[in-house]
């Protein structure tokens, strides 16, 4: 009786370990997408940043460009004077 006693808890045990792995893998399997996901994510903001970034850029040379003329006018108009 002992024995079948002892058979029996390990069977229990065994499901119970069987079913701690299943839902461990399933976890891992969720956690892995959600890696991809913001992986994903991450790159499309990255290529955002790249691209606003090249147009403040693009925008700080046209700044400068009209400063620079600004400049220009304000000396013609001082030599006008």
């Amino acid at each position: 009786m002992e024995i079948a006693d002892l058979e029996e808890k390990k069977a229990v045990h065994q499901r119970d370990y069987d079913m701690m792995i299943s839902e461990y893998e399933i976890r891992l399997e969720d956690l892995e997408r959600s890696r991809l996901q913001a992986d994903n994510h991450i790159e499309k903001l990255s290529l955002d940043l790249a691209a606003s970034q090249s147009e403040i850029n693009v925008l700080l040379i046209e700044a400068q460009k009209y400063e620079g003329q600004v400049h220009f006018l304000m000396s013609e108009r001082e030599m006008l004077l």
